[in-house]
């Protein structure tokens, strides 16, 4: 059986989603303060804003496993929850995530892997099989 048929990918939490959200809330602080409105209107706006970085760094639903046994794709959310799919694509590749869509017919659902949540040799094969023709 060829190593391309079934793959089973574990992510792991991502550092990286961390880090950007704090680098993205700090810009939005600077922004903030420097920029020329009034001071009642950023009172309020940096009242709320701890709020909002309480939720947003918070990591997002983890995605436990991926597998992909010849054509069908299996997202494993937690224990009890399974969603399949027919076919994936990576739309999106660059030094930091993955941005991957999977679809089946009645559902598309795209998400986002950061490369800290992959080995290489995962990595590796989660593009190898999505770009994989059938013959």
């Amino acid at each position: 059986m060829s190593p391309l048929f079934e793959i089973v990918i574990e992510l792991r939490k991502s550092d990286t989603y961390w880090r950007l959200m704090w680098i993205f809330n700090a810009i939005t602080i600077f922004v903030i303060l420097y920029y020329p409105i009034n001071n009642w209107m950023r009172f309020f706006v940096l009242l709320f804003l701890p709020c909002n970085i309480l939720f947003t760094t918070k990591r997002p639903p983890l995605l436990k496993k991926i597998k992909c046994t010849g054509e069908k794709w299996f997202l494993e959310i937690d224990e009890n929850t399974n969603e399949s799919y027919t076919h994936a694509a990576i739309l999106l590749h660059n030094p930091i995530f993955q941005l991957v869509k999977f679809k089946n017919k009645s559902k598309i659902k795209t998400i986002v892997i950061f490369n800290d949540q992959l080995t290489k040799d995962q990595l590796r094969l989660l593009h190898l099989k999505t770009n994989q023709i059938s013959i």
